[in-house]
């Protein structure tokens, strides 16, 4: 009887990437999306205590009918010598095709956080994106056969091009998902309309048919309830969802980030230098529509009310220091994610962004007023940006920093993180797995609670007391 390789292993770091995992499951199991993947992953239950031998033949079993193997690459999935590591080397052994999915976005083989042990192997390196790794998964059992006949081995990866040309496909994907909305709206539109046309018909005797009934009026009467239906089925630009056993909000919205309600985060360098030799006027950034539109473009103005808040001359300050500025009515947070160098530009990195946010929600929650809405926009992808975090993952740092920090925190009742539309196309933002992605996040996020003995009492080892997802 024949052996038929129709699954796909997805191999990671069951302590810190699960959620990553989960995310993947749900892909599939949305009615709105052609994701999906048979899982070999849950076949049997591996325990931590049994032989090497015996994991590893649980692991062949395993892989047998494997097509692909998919590995989630972490912060730590190099530093795991157990399972995650057995897992590649049965794959390698067996010829598999592996796609290895980088965490942080990065869309070619990251060398600081792959495998030592894949780094000269033959896989493709993509980002973690739904489309791409659908793609990965119905492309890459060819070209890996290609590759191993012709003799080649390494790290290969997608160009932009087949990421922007997903990103077309996911545009038209979109309205399609609402194709059938779309129909019933247009069908009911045409069928009240002839209705109107009957009716007006029998009360006019039929005066009015050769004007009512005429070709043209049919024709313009539908276009017009066509475009109707499709401006009310497009597709959302902004979504938002509750936390779970919470009253506060996330909501992810595209347009502009200064005409949200509430206070909003502009993020600046460590010198709190306004002007940086005239590089910030020319620049199209947020700091330059501040200043345009609430300073009437004065960098002195904006300055002064800086320097009422702290000393300038003791710069540069620490990454996260946020200072509060109130202008036009409006309430601006301002936040150092950045370090000014010498020739008057900005330079940051993945630490700096995620140090500022932590810090900017215990600002936010401890030393201001409380604003009841907060816009965050994507911060650190601009200029001075961080080269391996891309923009969609920008947002979910935000997204799971922001969750965390409200386990602890009341920060505000809503937070809204803003793309501009630039943003999402040259980010090739895909919204359908941001929204999905925003929705699991805030239903099934982790909360430890710890027991309260008191201080000098004897307790066992562990003093966890419930966790809840």
């Amino acid at each position: 009887m024949p052996t038929y390789t129709n699954k796909t292993y997805v191999a990671f770091d069951a302590d810190s990437d699960i959620r990553y995992y989960r995310l993947m499951q749900a892909w599939k199991k949305n009615n709105n999306t052609s994701f999906n993947f048979y899982d070999a992953h849950d076949l049997n239950n591996l325990m931590s205590y049994s032989s090497e031998d015996t994991i590893k033949a649980k692991l062949a079993e395993r892989l047998r009918n494997t097509k692909v193997f998919v590995l989630l690459v972490g912060d730590s999935t190099k530093n795991l010598y157990k399972f995650v590591r057995w897992e590649i080397e049965q794959a390698i052994n067996r010829n598999i095709p592996i796609i290895v999915v980088n965490l942080n976005g990065k869309k070619s083989m990251n060398s600081n956080l792959c495998p030592a042990i894949l780094k000269d192997e033959l896989a493709v390196h993509v980002s973690f994106n739904q489309k791409i790794i659908e793609y990965a998964i119905d492309n890459w059992e060819a070209s890996d056969a290609s590759y191993r006949t012709a003799g080649k081995s390494g790290a290969f990866y997608y160009k932009d091009s087949t990421y922007r040309q997903l990103g077309l496909f996911y545009t038209f994907k979109r309205w399609f998902c609402n194709f059938k909305s779309i129909v019933a709206d247009f069908v009911t539109g045409v069928g009240l309309f002839w209705l109107f046309v009957e009716m007006t018909s029998y009360s006019t005797n039929s005066s009015v048919d050769a004007y009512l009934k005429s070709v043209w009026l049919f024709s313009t009467a539908s276009s017009i309830l066509l475009v109707i239906s499709l401006l009310k089925n497009r597709p959302k630009k902004s979504f938002i969802y509750k936390l779970r056993d919470k009253d506060n909000f996330i909501e992810i919205k595209v347009g502009d980030a200064f005409k949200n309600s509430g206070a909003l985060v502009v993020p600046i360098n460590n010198s709190f230098d306004v002007s940086l030799g005239g590089n910030v006027r020319k620049a199209k950034s947020l700091q330059s529509k501040l200043i345009t539109d609430f300073y009437s473009g004065k960098e002195e103005h904006l300055e002064t009310d800086i320097a009422e808040k702290i000393d300038l001359s003791q710069s540069p300050y620490d990454i996260g220091t946020t200072i509060e500025i109130e202008q036009n009515d409006k309430i601006f947070y301002l936040l150092v994610n950045s370090r000014k160098k010498e020739n008057n530009r900005v330079e940051s990195s993945a630490d700096d962004f995620l140090l500022s946010l932590s810090q900017l929600w215990t600002y936010i929650a401890l030393e201001t007023g409380r604003n009841s809405v907060v816009t965050i926009p994507l911060i650190s992808t601009n200029h001075g940006r961080i080269t391996n975090i891309n923009r969609e993952t920008a947002i979910k740092e935000i997204i799971d920093s922001y969750i965390d920090a409200s386990k602890a925190l009341n920060i505000a009742d809503k937070m809204i993180i803003s793309i501009h539309p630039d943003d999402l196309k040259k980010g090739n933002i895909d919204l359908d797995e941001l929204d999905e992605f925003l929705q699991f996040s805030c239903r099934h996020y982790k909360v430890t609670t710890l027991s309260n003995e008191s201080e000098g009492e004897e307790v066992s080892a562990s003093v966890v007391q419930s966790i809840r997802r």
